[in-house]
């Protein structure tokens, strides 16, 4: 990652050649009172970085994982140039069971153990680097993911406990590729959706703490800073739900495995406005701005749900953090990935996000060398808090190693023939839970939305699913997402419940199947009938 870029459109990028070589900045009028200054280094890669498909997972079938990795394969091979790209598969919310030990719920599909997430992994990695083929140069990174909603994961304790089991997963999959010798064009590193509304600060520091201990590899943060301020000279460290700007700061950046992959969603441009402000934070307090690795949105998976105002394009989302960044010498710089997660619905799957019929050309990311010269450079500033120099020791050791790993493999890289003799494991699925859940989440929830409890159950048709909560535009109103999904795990149709303006958030109290008891903040009782998709007050 190199510093002092700034994203900008063409006729701007005119008015600087003209005007500005030899002073590396741009000065943009945007009054006649007030101009705004962006920073840039004197050679510019005007080519963004494409754009790859992360999966929210409700299933770990083996044979759709494999697909999934040989469909962003395919793209490379047929993109001019060596692409790097990172793909997100997010199994949900952790768990834990006493006969199964740490795993994930896969959002309401689950709960699934540590040995299947592995085995999902390794099939989307040999689909990519089977149908990558004569490129041997492209490289993918897969973000294991995870999220700091610990339902059943209550104590710091069990937090820490799964934040290890966590990267001992993560290093036995970098482990296997090592050992097959695919590791030269595909790494596995952790990564967890942190959320500031999801859990508290202490949960979540903890589990990162937990994953500290144990990791070799990175951990990706592909969370928000919700509630942090943005505005031009506020001068707050408060953010959301009892976070800090230094709370957020540790999870994303300054903890040693802790790599920034924010969720930039907001069209409006606060949740960029926040990163860079967070950015700018981390300058002042620890000496050193945070690295971003690039962005993520959620584009696709707002075509298969209601989105407002959070369906920022990549490239949008690319652009505000870039332009932010900017507006500061100390954070300006360039990043290396733009993701768009969806689920894994795959009926509604555009096939242009992740393949191409004919060759095309891309873009060349900064390589691994690159980001172990910033590293370098950062560890040599003497104003680095303690903190923040052994974080970046911590990274610079971490990268180091993996980039020996990726040379080490090339010298030995397997032949994409003989991984023919590797079979795709034997297809599994989880066992589905029925009932009142605490919590929960379900397959295509908004950004945002406060869910309070759920249920679920299987039917003749397939599996639905009941999220009680609050409406996405106004809290203070109750809201029931229904989802119904095929047994295939491939198509879904979903519906929206809301009661009175007023009423309070809602929570599921009785199981009357095919009707749900439940109630609003305020006392009000209601009947949900889930044959006609109505409710009725039961006050009146």
């Amino acid at each position: 990652m190199t510093k002092k870029q700034v994203s900008i459109s063409i006729l701007v990028l005119l008015s600087i050649i003209l005007t500005t070589v030899m002073s590396g900045t741009v000065t943009s009028q945007a009054s006649a009172q007030e101009t705004e200054e962006y920073y840039f280094p004197f050679f510019i890669n005007f080519e963004l970085p494409l754009t790859s498909t992360s999966y929210y997972m409700i299933t770990v079938n083996n044979d759709l994982l494999f697909n999934l990795g040989k469909e962003l394969g395919k793209r490379d091979l047929n993109t001019e140039g060596a692409q790097n790209s990172v793909v997100i598969l997010d199994f949900g919310y952790p768990t834990y069971d006493s006969d199964d030990g740490y795993g994930t719920d896969l959002f309401g599909y689950g709960p699934v153990g540590l040995d299947e997430i592995t085995e999902c992994v390794k099939d989307f990695a040999l689909g990519y680097y089977r149908a990558v083929d004569t490129d041997v140069d492209s490289n993918l990174v897969i973000g294991v993911g995870t999220n700091n909603k610990g339902t059943s994961i209550e104590t710091k304790a069990m937090a820490v406990n799964h934040g290890i089991e966590w990267a001992e997963m993560v290093n036995a999959i970098n482990i296997w590729a090592i050992a097959e010798d695919v590791f030269s064009q595909v790494q596995i590193y952790g990564a967890s959706d942190i959320e500031v509304a999801w859990n508290t600060q202490a949960w979540s520091r903890a589990w990162v703490d937990g994953y500290d201990q144990a990791n070799q590899y990175p951990l990706l943060h592909f969370g928000d800073a919700a509630g942090c301020p943005y505005a031009e000279g506020s001068t707050s460290t408060t953010c959301g739900n009892g976070w800090t700007m230094e709370d957020v700061w540790y999870v994303s950046w300054g903890s040693g495995p802790s790599l920034p992959l924010p969720l930039i969603y907001l069209t409006s441009g606060v949740h960029a406005k926040q990163w860079a402000n967070l950015s700018r934070y981390s300058v002042s307090q620890h000496g050193s701005a945070m690295e971003f690795t690039g962005v993520l949105t959620q584009w696709q998976a707002c075509q298969q749900g209601d989105c407002d105002g959070t369906d920022n394009a990549p490239d949008q989302a690319y652009d505000q953090l870039y332009t932010e960044l900017a507006l500061d010498p100390d954070t300006a710089q360039s990043m290396d990935w733009r993701t768009d997660i969806r689920w894994t619905l795959s009926s509604e799957i555009p096939s242009s996000s992740t393949s191409s019929s004919s060759k095309s050309t891309g873009s060349r990311s900064l390589t691994i060398q690159d980001e172990i010269g910033q590293l370098r450079e950062f560890l040599g500033n003497p104003q680095l808090s303690a903190q923040m120099h052994n974080s970046l020791e911590e990274k610079l050791e971490m990268i180091e190693r993996i980039a020996l790993q990726i040379e080490t493999s090339k010298q030995n890289a397997a032949p994409k023939s003989a991984l023919e003799s590797i079979t795709v494991s034997e297809n599994v699925d989880s066992q589905f839970r029925s009932g009142i859940i605490q919590g929960g989440m379900i397959a295509g929830l908004p950004y945002g939305v406060t869910i309070n409890n759920t249920w679920q159950t299987v039917t003749a048709e397939g599996y639905l699913q009941v999220a009680a909560g609050s409406s996405t535009n106004d809290s203070t109103q109750g809201a029931l997402y229904i989802l119904m999904t095929a047994f295939s795990k491939t198509e879904g149709q979903s519906t929206v419940i809301l009661v009175p303006e007023n009423s309070g958030s809602l929570a599921i109290l009785e199981d009357r199947y095919p009707e749900l008891l439940v109630q609003s903040e305020n006392g009000s009782n209601y009947l949900v009938d889930l044959t006609t998709m109505s409710i009725n007050s039961l006050d009146n």
